[in-house]
């Protein structure tokens, strides 16, 4: 559902001078202000409004608010950080694997499948992201995309060693992989370990 609404019904709070925008899937970057308390907008229910991770709120060039769901864009950046959770930096939209962990709305109800995550690790053959879901409380997951020929990669939910382990397997150098998951705690570190093996592995064909 979208929502356009006239400048002169609302008050933004907006972030300043602000250089936040929007990257469409077509690869064209729109310039645009986010309000830095959507609250203030009316918009609700709020929860959804905390932390930019299923819905965002924006400021287009036509003096309206458009609210944008995640996966109906392919990024956006927020220059300042926000009221409450509504944090700064580069999202992107990322659609997670059926099965992967749904994830409930505090009522209850299951989620979109879309999000809009934090880019961790980027990498050639996978990348890592985080998305904060706020339910009873706020919660970080982490999920792993695997850049194939596939038109939609999907984001897979990863959490544990075992996981990871199970991910990103390296044909030749299943060991030396499992040996580095064992050894390292940082999922970043694992998805970069994984492009590099990968990477060596495509130089030696």
């Amino acid at each position: 559902m979208k929502i356009m609404l006239p400048l002169l019904f609302i008050s933004f709070a907006l972030c300043g001078k602000s250089q936040d925008y929007i990257v469409t899937w077509q690869k064209d970057t729109i310039k645009t202000q986010f309000p830095a308390n959507p609250a203030r907008e009316k918009l609700k229910p709020r929860y959804k409004f905390k932390n930019g991770y299923l819905y965002l709120p924006a400021v287009l060039s036509k003096d309206s608010l458009r609210v944008y769901h995640a996966g109906e864009i392919k990024a956006y950046y927020r220059e300042k950080h926000g009221k409450n959770l509504l944090c700064d930096g580069y999202f992107e939209s990322i659609k997670t694997a059926i099965g992967s962990r749904p994830q409930t709305t505090t009522e209850g109800k299951l989620a979109t499948q879309w999000y809009f995550m934090v880019p961790v690790e980027k990498g050639k053959y996978a990348s890592l992201y985080k998305v904060l879901i706020w339910g009873r409380r706020l919660n970080t997951y982490y999920y792993v995309v695997k850049h194939t020929d596939e038109t939609e990669p999907l984001g897979v939910f990863a959490m544990t060693r075992k996981q990871y382990q199970r991910l990103l397997e390296v044909a030749g150098a299943e060991e030396q992989m499992r040996q580095y998951i064992k050894a390292n705690k940082r999922f970043s570190k694992m998805v970069a370990e994984y492009n590099r093996l990968m990477e060596a592995a495509q130089i030696k064909k």
